[in-house]
């Protein structure tokens, strides 16, 4: 195996045991020790890669960033924009969080800096202003009240979905997916009541 191949692989897994470390103790609890037992590798390998834990939690606050375009991208190419498409996009977030363990961290990290006095995290934000994009389309095409409040509307979607995930427990992924879909189906139903 090439030495760049190696070093690739060697990164990767100190990242993903570095995730597992944010997820499970948070940015102050979690131990480098532990991300260095977790990969088997020395912790010369560990700071070949990442000199500290800051510049581990920097490294997936850019995952975090990729992920955020990734998701809005794939929203851009979906044809014809409304509730259904917020709902997909919705289901799509909550299930690349609950596969994602670099995501998660990121989303703890996000939410402890959030909770010491920092900005939300960009996921939150952009899952906010996407459903408020989707939302006023919906409404400009005609598919949707225009009475709708927009705004408590699109706060509902961000709370259902990280709500979802923060109180999932020992859910797994699929378990986490089908009730974000299920509480998803009972929002929409109620705009679609009262468009009616």
């Amino acid at each position: 195996m090439a030495k760049q191949e190696r070093s690739r692989r060697t990164y990767e897994l100190v990242l993903d045991a570095a995730a597992a470390e944010f997820v499970r103790f948070g940015y102050s609890d979690a131990s480098l020790t532990q991300v260095v037992e977790r990969t088997g590798l020395t912790k010369g390998a560990l700071y070949g890669h990442f000199s500290s834990k800051q510049e581990l939690a920097m490294a997936l606050r850019r995952h975090l960033e990729a992920v955020v375009e990734e998701l809005l991208g794939e929203v851009g190419r979906r044809p014809g924009r409304g509730l259904v498409e917020l709902g997909e996009f919705i289901c799509s977030v909550a299930a690349r969080v609950t596969a994602d363990v670099r995501l998660q961290a990121a989303l703890r990290l996000a939410d402890e800096e959030f909770r010491a006095g920092g900005k939300p995290s960009v996921l939150l934000e952009r899952v906010r202003e996407t459903s408020r994009e989707l939302l006023r389309e919906a409404q400009g095409a005609g598919r949707l009240d225009g009475a709708l409040p927009l705004e408590p509307f699109a706060d509902l979607t961000v709370a259902l979905l990280f709500g979802a995930y923060h109180t999932s427990g020992e859910l797994s992924g699929e378990e986490l997916l089908r009730r974000v879909r299920n509480m998803w189906d009972v929002l929409a139903g109620l705009a679609a009541k009262a468009a009616g």
